[in-house]
């Protein structure tokens, strides 16, 4: 089925965009980068979005700015009853795409708000609904890929690992984007045929945005490898020397953070790639 349709809104399909808590704006940045892709694509139409946003005036300004409709109908706050209260307003909805870009852990699923079998089970149960697709940017998402889905594909940026986020990763990136979702945004502007069957469909999204996260990371670590022992060591005496305790543990944390980063083998996953390939998008 044509869940997205070139310069139109595909029949009975509908997007929930759902954003976490974070102090800056990276999540929301990455929120608003897809639902822009998705909104150029089908011929700058958005009356098919929903929204699970954290309350925040600097959160529904960044949507104005970048054009995108905010109403009392399609934009809620971040909780499970607003979740429940989105899908049961649904009727005969062939087709629900969900994008998530929140922090990610085993415990928490989306800011410890909305588990895995929620999520998919409510959208599972929405009344004529052929098929859908979980998008998730978070940490260990591999919390998501849970058995028999049957309607709904899961895609996540990372199974058991951290997923990378960094700013620059082109020209056109000005936040600490999350790479997969990134790059998931710039397939959508130009679909294309990776797998060779003559169609464009979520499979194809899912192997350009593996290997272009999975290239972008070995390349980092590539560089980085190259300087490890003298960037690595001067900076942990840099932060041995330090008095103010304090200072040291958050010096500390974030060079943990560098670390963990370099030996991280972040691999993308789908829980269903026959779904996948049925999943199109028409020129």
């Amino acid at each position: 089925m044509y869940i997205l349709q070139k310069d139109k809104v595909a029949d009975n399909a509908k997007w929930l965009f759902i954003c976490g808590k974070e102090a800056g704006d990276r999540f929301i940045y990455d929120i608003i980068n897809s639902a822009r892709a998705i909104k150029d694509y089908q011929g700058k139409k958005d009356d098919n979005f929903y929204y699970l946003i954290p309350n925040s005036e600097a959160f529904r300004n960044h949507f104005f700015e970048n054009g995108l409709k905010i109403t009392s109908d399609n934009y809620f706050e971040l909780t499970l009853p607003n979740l429940d209260k989105i899908v049961a307003a649904q009727r005969q909805l062939s087709f629900l795409g969900c994008v998530v870009s929140s922090h990610g852990s085993v415990e928490g699923g989306i800011d410890e708000i909305i588990n895995p079998n929620h999520l998919i089970k409510k959208i599972s149960d929405i009344k004529g609904l052929t098929s859908g697709l979980v998008l998730l940017g978070q940490c260990f998402s591999g919390i998501f890929n849970l058995p028999n889905q049957d309607k709904i594909c899961v895609i996540g940026a990372s199974s058991f690992y951290p997923s990378i986020s960094r700013a620059q990763i082109d020209e056109k990136c000005h936040w600490i984007a999350n790479v997969f979702l990134y790059y998931f945004s710039q397939w959508i502007k130009n679909p294309q045929d990776i797998d060779g069957d003559e169609e464009k469909s979520i499979a194809d999204a899912y192997k350009y945005t593996t290997y272009h996260t999975n290239k972008l990371l070995l390349e980092d670590r590539r560089e980085k490898s190259k300087t490890f022992d003298e960037w690595c060591i001067k900076k942990y005496t840099t932060i041995k020397n330090m008095a103010d305790m304090r200072q040291k543990q958050l010096f500390m944390g974030a060079l943990n953070q560098e670390i963990e980063m370099y030996h991280n083998h972040q691999e993308a996953w789908i829980s269903d790639l026959k779904l996948g390939l049925k999943l199109l998008i028409q020129d």
